[in-house]
């Protein structure tokens, strides 16, 4: 793994030489992630052709201050309130809070369980119950009787982000562990994962 600096960016390459594509990603904390089965020196140049675009997705994903109650995050980016139809209206009080948790259920209610359902296809893996819930500490979690609880809040993280989750959560019901045999089940679904489980970890909840 090598790190250095374009244009003030900071990027972190790995090479994979397993890898059959480049996979650029960027971390909530501004750090460009890259990686690929090329060369230093020719991930150094994808790097320079690729920085309009690595430029306009680092301003998307900038956050709003926390204390901010006009934006909220959605599919890895902030929105205004007025952005929203259903939030427009939304008051400045504790009813506002009710009403974007409810915006984030009503929009994982329409939208996780397809994305669960594609990606069981793709697997043969197939929980015994989904549920959504709002997660304090876990983006989602798999018990022993083969219940996934997904967290309403993934509505927050991009749709790369988002079916790692899924993913991670499908692949326990083979393996109730995170060993190995866990991971090699999971980086054969998504190939980038180990990056994606890294930026995840530095995505708060």
């Amino acid at each position: 793994m090598k790190r250095f600096e374009y244009e003030e960016v900071t990027v972190e390459v790995t090479i994979n030489r397993r890898n059959r594509n480049s996979y650029l990603r960027i971390g909530s904390d501004g750090l460009v992630r890259l990686s690929t089965p090329l060369g230093f020196e020719q991930a150094q140049r994808l790097i320079q052709e690729k920085m309009a675009w690595i430029r306009k997705k680092k301003a998307a994903m900038t956050p709003a201050a926390p204390s901010d109650p006009s934006v909220l995050w959605l599919d890895g980016r902030t929105l205004s309130l007025e952005a929203i139809p259903e939030l427009q209206n939304a008051p400045k009080s504790l009813e506002r809070e009710a009403m974007i948790e409810r915006f984030y259920l009503e929009r994982a209610r329409a939208l996780l369980p397809v994305e669960l359902e594609a990606l069981s296809q793709a697997t043969g893996l197939y929980p015994s119950e989904l549920r959504l819930r709002r997660l304090k500490r876990q983006w989602g979690n798999c018990n022993t009787k083969g219940r996934i609880t997904l967290n309403t809040h993934l509505l927050k993280l991009r749709p790369e982000l988002r079916r790692y989750v899924i993913a991670h959560e499908l692949c326990h019901l083979r393996h109730m562990n995170h060993s190995r045999a866990f991971y090699e089940l999971l980086h054969g679904l998504i190939p980038e994962g180990a990056m994606l489980r890294r930026e995840l970890r530095q995505t708060r909840l």
